[in-house]
């Protein structure tokens, strides 16, 4: 802890030298200072988003805040750990050089520190009475009486001893000049760069599924209560066929014609913050050949708190998204059913592929269509529906849609 408060000392000092023992005890503490921070950041928010959101916000703030605090330090301990080897402070610029200069970079802080005073300064690991100039038993690499000091050093009549203590603030204008221009350079880099690998994160889907927008917001996997407008990137494509309702949405089976070919363009518009009320429907070919909603659709626990609610609209006329699983394949068995009949009977479930279509309920723009592998298995605890070859299919779980639509309703 010495060595890190001593940097400290030295917040923006970029003279002088710093052993390998003082820069890496530094670097050490800084580290698991960052990572208490972030922990403790990660747990807030995901303990207090409910409850005590500002928690969890005040503690990730304080982790960036230390983190920016930290960069001048950063930089001047490194400078100072390569003035101890004899090399100018400019090497830092090797951590630009993509891979290989980081490397470089690593191998120049890791190297020992010149014996005696060098053109930088004195050596930090000398100790106070270690010799006297023109002594026959110098250490090694030490500077005799005679040579020639550099402009850093006292007159070599003097005895060898430790630098003197450097004060806080070295020089009042540089300092300011410093604390201000690292924070600007690295809010600037945030700004520039920040917005590009977003972009290019989100130009590819973490399922790995295609749509048919182009446009689309990959999805978000965080919990962050803020309101998002993904859907301002998101584009449809008027489906061709559809019809004008004569009324407005009613109620919840109202919203399952738009799977048919209506649209209702008294619905509010897929755009704005998220989150977005959604209904998603299935056409069930084993029962009339009907779609059915799902109004009581399971959200996961990964679900973005304020959009739960979303998933379950309690008021059909606010829903502005339909998504429509319609059963267009079957695959190979994947179990058997056993049915507690009269007589018992073994039923061979199949696994079945399904097109899952989004469509704006005002005007049935088609906003995403892909194909999803039902994943639900479930046998039915009182009654299972078969086809006339006494064989029935996977459906869509729940969590198998929340993870296909999740970014349209979410974002």
């Amino acid at each position: 802890m010495k060595y890190y408060l001593s940097t400290i000392r030295n917040y923006a000092n970029f003279d002088g030298r710093a052993g390998r023992a003082e820069y890496w005890w530094f670097r050490l503490v800084d580290a698991l200072i960052h990572a208490a921070l972030l922990a403790l950041a990660i747990v807030a928010s995901q303990l207090s988003h409910d409850r005590a959101p500002a928690i969890g916000i005040t503690l990730t703030g304080l982790f960036f805040l230390y983190a920016l605090a930290m960069v001048l330090p950063n930089w001047a301990a490194s400078a100072r750990r390569l003035h101890d080897t004899d090399r100018s402070g400019a090497n830092l610029l090797f951590a630009l050089i993509p891979l290989f200069g980081g490397i470089v970079l690593l191998v120049l802080l890791s190297l020992s520190g010149t014996r005696g005073p060098n053109r930088y300064g004195w050596d930090p690991t000398m100790p106070p009475d270690g010799y006297q100039p023109g002594s026959a038993a110098l250490p090694p690499g030490a500077v005799p009486a005679a040579a020639t000091f550099g402009p850093n050093l006292p007159d070599p009549a003097q005895r060898y001893m430790h630098a003197p203590a450097q004060p806080f603030i070295q020089s009042k204008p540089k300092f300011l000049v410093r604390l201000i221009l690292a924070p600007v350079l690295l809010l600037a880099a945030c700004m520039l760069g920040g917005p590009a690998l977003i972009d290019l994160a989100r130009s590819h889907s973490d399922d790995g599924q295609s749509t048919t927008s182009g446009n689309a917001s990959s999805p978000r996997s965080d919990d962050s209560a803020v309101a998002r407008d993904g859907a301002a990137k998101v584009r449809g494509v008027a489906t061709p066929g559809s019809r004008r309702s004569t009324y407005p949405v009613r109620q919840i089976s109202d919203l399952t014609r738009v799977c048919d070919g209506w649209y209702y363009p008294q619905a509010p518009r897929y755009t704005g913050l998220a989150p977005h009320p959604i209904i998603t429907a299935s056409r069930n070919r084993l029962l009339n050949d009907t779609w059915m909603a799902s109004e009581n659709f399971q959200t996961p626990e990964a679900a973005w708190p304020p959009a739960k609610k979303a998933w379950q609209p309690s008021d059909p006329t606010k829903v502005g998204v339909v998504a429509c699983a319609d059963r267009i394949a079957t695959r190979s068995t994947v179990r058997t059913c056993h049915v507690d009949s009269k007589p018992p009977a073994d039923v061979t479930m199949k696994q079945a592929v399904f097109r899952v279509t989004l469509y704006e309920v005002a005007t049935r723009n088609k906003l995403m269509q892909t194909q999803v592998t039902g994943d639900d298995e479930d046998c039915g605890p009182i009654l299972i529906l078969v086809d006339q070859h006494d064989q029935t299919y996977t459906s869509v779980s729940d969590r198998q849609m929340w993870e296909t639509l999740k970014r349209y309703v979410e974002q």
